[in-house]
């Protein structure tokens, strides 16, 4: 399934890149590059596989890779993602106020 897009901007983007071919999944970081914004984990690993394969995720030829990047953004510690089940190593709690004291 092929769906068309275009990029368009009312000043010179901060990257000028057109893959002749682009996964969806990979696309936000596109945009977010072409804008020139400052990146996080998530979307400097989402750049990164999308320079390394070529705009391809799912087809890219060093499927190692795309393995290497599913681990790292579904690892619990990038808090992209709910937790849950047996899988979870550590749960996070919001800290407690302290009790007050009385003089």
């Amino acid at each position: 399934l092929v769906t068309q897009y275009q990029l368009r901007a009312n000043y010179l983007p901060a990257l000028q890149e057109s893959p002749a071919v682009l996964d969806i999944a990979l696309l936000p970081s596109l945009i977010a590059d072409m804008a020139g914004v400052p990146q996080d984990d998530y979307f400097g690993a989402l750049s990164t596989m999308r320079r390394a394969c070529a705009g391809r995720l799912q087809d890219c030829p060093d499927q190692a890779l795309v393995d290497s990047f599913k681990a790292y953004i579904f690892r619990p510690e990038l808090g992209l993602f709910e937790s849950s089940g047996p899988a979870t190593t550590a749960s996070v709690t919001a800290p407690q106020p302290a009790a007050a004291t009385e003089p």
